[in-house]
């Protein structure tokens, strides 16, 4: 179900988290730009506590508050295949979404866009080192500079199943350019990065160049 960018509020929000208490089949459900706040996430959180079919879940450009968060803590734990939660998760929100996709046994692709994390790249780590199964890691314009760049690139040596990672309009400058240079050299899963407009100088993109497969 797609409702994308239609103003909808608080009781259509209500009607569509009372459908997905029953629904059975309903495997997908995008709802961003829907000006959708921490009253409306609340009731969308009581109602995937209760839904076990959805597997995507789109809420990019809306509120994911810390306590409606919590409250799509059990669904990323236990159903999710996509997750989109793109802009404005709040402080240790990404905690809060990254630590249930540790357990998740589905999980494949997760996009955390427009976030801010770059406070909690521990967080992000931490999900990178116990998560076996997530594939896709969209993680542009969070403001992170290199030295979390570093840490999830020392970490991707070991996590031999991520295929696709973006780290867009980030400030990963020299150094963070320098540890992915590091991990292409060894890495032979990651074969679709993704770091434009990062503040690289043209000599470490060409370094990138030769070792990108």
């Amino acid at each position: 179900m797609i409702i994308e960018d239609n103003g909808i509020r608080y009781e259509s929000i209500r009607a569509i988290s009372n459908g997905l208490k029953v629904n059975k089949v309903l495997i997908k459900l995008s709802l961003p730009d829907n000006d959708i706040g921490n009253k409306e996430m609340k009731l969308i959180g009581e109602a995937l506590e209760i839904n076990k079919s959805l597997e995507v879940l789109n809420l990019a450009y809306s509120k994911v508050w810390i306590e409606s968060g919590r409250r799509i803590y059990k669904v990323l734990k236990s159903n999710i295949i996509f997750a989109e939660l793109e802009d404005e998760l709040e402080y240790k929100g990404v905690e809060t979404i990254s630590e249930p996709s540790i357990h998740n046994k589905s999980l494949r692709h997760l996009k955390v866009h427009y976030n801010r994390i770059k406070n909690e790249v521990k967080t992000v780590d931490r999900m990178l080192k116990l998560n076996k199964t997530l594939i896709n890691l969209y993680l542009s314009s969070n403001t992170m500079k290199h030295e979390g760049t570093i840490a999830i690139t020392e970490r991707l040596i070991y996590n031999r199943n991520i295929a696709q990672l973006e780290l867009n309009a980030n400030k990963i400058g020299k150094e963070g350019t320098k540890a992915f240079v590091k991990l292409f050299k060894v890495d032979e899963i990651l074969i679709d990065p993704n770091f434009y407009c990062n503040g690289i100088e043209c000599k470490m993109e060409d370094s990138l160049k030769k070792v990108e497969k």
